[in-house]
């Protein structure tokens, strides 16, 4: 099952910082595939480097993706960090 949500980069956003590993970190508790969809680019959620390579600011828009029995746990775990 497919689970997406559109989420609004605030100030305290953990893909703004250097909390990202806390993202990444709660990303890996879950046995989802989980990717965030920003413009024209689908990263792992579950990878570091691809994290810290997102360039969003405040007030964009991202979609987390999620793929498997607990994606909806992820999603909402998710955006309540972003």
């Amino acid at each position: 099952m497919k689970t997406e949500k559109i989420v609004t980069v605030t100030e305290n956003s953990y893909l703004l910082t250097s909390q990202a590993g806390q993202l990444v970190k709660v990303a890996n508790s879950y046995g989802s595939k989980i990717g965030i969809v920003y413009g024209e680019y689908t990263l792992n959620a579950k990878s570091l480097l691809g994290m810290l390579m997102l360039k969003v600011s405040v007030g964009d828009k991202i979609t987390i993706t999620a793929e498997g029995d607990d994606g909806n746990d992820a999603v909402e775990a998710l955006a309540k960090l972003i």
